[in-house]
């Protein structure tokens, strides 16, 4: 992309505000990074300040690949650093600017809510699993879909949580925009902005952002549908299974004699951290009314010694005690409540659903985004 490209763009002369670099556009601050000069009152509060201006840490995500070429090599004025530019993580760029905020708004920077909210959301997600898990009142239906909306908050907690911790400056300052070697930052001060100049961004630049709104928009929408589908499937699966794992708290019991078992060993590997597990899978006979059934069953263990020592102690022959479905015995399981499958079905339920609305909301405000620029374009174009 030229250069070329944002030459379009016009300006309006400043009215009363000793700074360079600086301009308004609607409610948002738009800054030159290469050639910029805050004034001594703060963005928040437009109180006049003392003392040096904070560091201040921005980022932002997929940034155009053109957009990262007029950026590489460029100064921030305020700061004297480089913008970090990512393109190994979705172009993402993170720049350093110095801006005036009063000593209160200084503070908000290492406010630690953002990672209290997280832990909040994660002890809460925990808490609610394991109130899946545990609870043995048999057909809960009500409890159950609580709990599994409290799943589904807590997922949704622990994104927004850890998305505030990543973007911890977010609260005070954000990057709505990184183009033709500026930055627009939403959050300052009405009155603040009222003193800068108007910043009219081109038809050219308008047009860029309504394509990448569109593209957002849709985007989002077709991964909501797709986790939405995979919703339709996880979710009565989670349903059907919650619902078997309860009404086995009043299944009857049988006694069953095993035929044979195997041990099988399980390990995963994630960030250099190993876990292993063995499950040890029984195949029994039991009868119900004198007619002969099989089922099969297993019991999860920590350790090889643990495994062995359940294989051992349970050798072909051996008695147990299974419990069975009255209206089909075919459908038994070895320990009351709810079988590991099960529980993958729930967790696999709650983390696709919650995607679903993750990415629906996120479209809804791209499409909200798109409105909004053809608005603008819209407007621009009339007056030409």
């Amino acid at each position: 992309m030229s250069q070329d490209f944002y030459q379009q763009s016009e300006f309006v002369k400043p009215t009363e505000m000793p700074s360079t670099g600086l301009f308004r556009d609607g409610k948002q601050l738009v800054v030159e990074l290469g050639d910029h000069q805050f004034p001594d009152r703060c963005l928040k509060t437009d109180v006049p300040i003392s003392g040096a201006h904070a560091l201040i840490k921005l980022l932002t995500y997929n940034v155009l690949a053109e957009e990262l070429n007029l950026i590489r090599g460029l100064v921030v004025a305020s700061t004297n650093q480089l913008p970090t530019i990512r393109e190994s993580k979705g172009n993402n760029v993170t720049v350093q600017l110095g801006v005036p905020l009063a000593p209160t708004q200084a503070a908000r920077l290492r406010s630690s809510w953002p990672l209290y909210t997280a832990i909040f959301f994660v002890v809460w997600t925990v808490a609610c699993f394991a109130g899946l898990y545990v609870w043995n009142q048999p057909n809960q239906a009500a409890i159950f879909l609580g709990l599994l909306i409290g799943v589904l908050l807590g997922i949704i907690g622990m994104v927004v949580g850890f998305t505030q911790m990543a973007l911890r400056t977010s609260h005070v300052l954000a990057i709505k925009r990184l183009a033709d070697r500026k930055v627009w930052l939403t959050g300052v001060h009405a009155d603040w902005l009222a003193r800068l100049p108007v910043y009219v961004a081109s038809t050219g630049l308008l047009q860029r952002d309504l394509q990448r709104a569109v593209s957002s928009q849709w985007l989002s929408f077709a991964t909501a549908i797709g986790f939405g589908l995979a919703t339709l499937v996880c979710g009565p699966m989670a349903l059907l299974g919650y619902s078997k794992g309860m009404a086995s708290q009043s299944w009857p019991e049988a006694e069953a004699s095993i035929q044979h078992a195997e041990m099988h060993h399980h390990s995963t590997s994630r960030r250099g951290r190993r876990s292993e597990w063995w499950t040890i899978d029984f195949h029994f006979n039991f009868q119900v009314n004198n007619r002969p059934y099989s089922g099969e069953g297993q019991q999860k263990e920590t350790s090889e010694a643990a495994a062995r020592n359940n294989l051992q102690g349970k050798p072909p022959g051996t008695k147990i005690t299974v419990f069975y479905n009255p209206a089909d015995p075919n459908d038994n399981r070895i320990e009351r409540g709810l079988t590991n499958g099960e529980i993958v079905w729930i967790v696999m339920a709650s983390i696709v659903s919650a995607i679903a609305l993750l990415a629906t909301i996120y479209g809804m405000a791209a499409r909200a985004r798109k409105a909004g620029l053809q608005a603008q374009l819209d407007e621009r174009l009339a007056r030409v």
